[in-house]
């Protein structure tokens, strides 16, 4: 069976004087492709692509929570665009 690639928000709590340095270690992770900076329940929100669920888990674990200054990890995964029913909607 092929996997199937995923995108994955994984919301990350950082200790307020590490932000900074946790947002730098992201972004030179070639797993990473963004790391946006939140306010709310989480401080940074990286975007990360996958193989599938146990290569991000692997690379979560293994890598993201070993970075100095993350305090917390909750995952949210992308399995579709909304954006193709915005398209949907423009055109009714």
């Amino acid at each position: 069976m092929a996997l199937s690639p995923i995108l994955a928000f994984v919301d990350l709590g950082v200790e307020p004087n590490h932000r900074e340095y946790v947002t730098q270690a992201l972004s030179k992770l070639s797993n990473v492709l963004e790391p946006y900076g939140v306010r709310g329940e989480c401080d940074i929100l990286p975007l990360v692509p996958a193989l599938g669920i146990e290569d991000l888990w692997d690379f979560v674990n293994n890598i993201v929570l070993k970075t100095k200054g993350i305090t917390a990890e909750l995952t949210s995964i992308v399995l579709e665009t909304d954006k193709c029913l915005m398209k949907k909607e423009k055109s009714v």
